[in-house]
């Protein structure tokens, strides 16, 4: 049988191991208590899937890669290079002024060709060569003119003097007066001597209602712009110093 004691109160008790042996066994249970709820490094309810609050020290793999760090630094340091390099360009681009806008393009006609220089009416080498052929075709007087009547000193001004000669040299003329007078006849061109152009009523020129206007012969000169100046004189009355100037006649289209 096991032995007792009573204490000084009369209570009975047992021998000391055998507290030592409760409180041992209470430390085991809070031990596995404590492995249930916390897990490996982590503390979680019982059943919880996942700790709420770990404490454990991060994996090997976790580890700072030095090399990874050291590209890190580079890209830093490329981004901070290229967002100097805008900032310095957006500052140029604040300084440069504005460009005005250029003029609108407005369409331009292309360019006309310059007319041909109209032909002389007395080209100058065949008035050199005296080629009495240019004269071929017809003739018109261009400046004021008056015939005078010998018998009454009557002045009649002259509406339209046309020569037409052939090639030849020969030709016919119609003169009309401003009061509608018609007069006509025949005459011949041949160079003289000296150059000029002669052109002479073959005989008097005959005109309405029976007058006549007396033969007359000219003498011409070429002038620059390809005309002919002519001084005329009638021998018969004894009349000098007519003039008269003629250009090729431009016929109506």
């Amino acid at each position: 049988m096991a032995e007792c004691r009573a204490d000084a109160s009369g209570r009975r008790r047992g021998p000391g191991w055998l507290a030592a042996l409760g409180w041992g066994l209470l430390a085991l249970v809070l031990a596995a208590v404590a492995v249930v709820v916390t897990g490996a490094c982590g503390l979680s309810l019982p059943g919880g899937a996942r700790p709420f609050v770990v404490f454990c020290p991060p994996p090997a793999s976790a580890a700072v890669d030095p090399d990874a760090a050291a590209r890190l630094a580079i890209e830093q340091q490329r981004e901070a290079v290229l967002a100097e390099a805008l900032r310095r360009m957006e500052r140029q681009l604040a300084r440069v002024a504005d460009c005005p806008r250029p003029p609108p393009r407005v369409a331009e006609a292309p360019p006309q060709p310059e007319p041909e220089p109209e032909p002389l009416d007395i080209p100058e080498d065949e008035w050199e060569e005296r080629d009495i052929g240019f004269l071929e075709g017809c003739w018109s007087l261009i400046n004021d003119m008056e015939i005078t009547d010998i018998d009454t000193q009557e002045a009649y001004p002259v509406r339209d003097w046309r020569i037409c000669f052939d090639e030849s040299g020969s030709g016919e003329q119609t003169i009309v007066y401003e009061n509608g007078t018609r007069c006509g006849g025949e005459i011949r061109a041949d160079f003289l001597p000296d150059g000029r152009l002669r052109f002479e009523d073959v005989r008097d020129i005959e005109c309405d209602g029976g007058f006549v206007i007396f033969r007359i012969i000219n003498q011409c000169t070429r002038l620059p712009d390809g005309t002919a100046d002519c001084i005329g004189a009638q021998p018969g009355p004894n009349i000098t110093d007519i003039h008269s100037i003629f250009r090729r006649h431009e016929s109506a289209n």
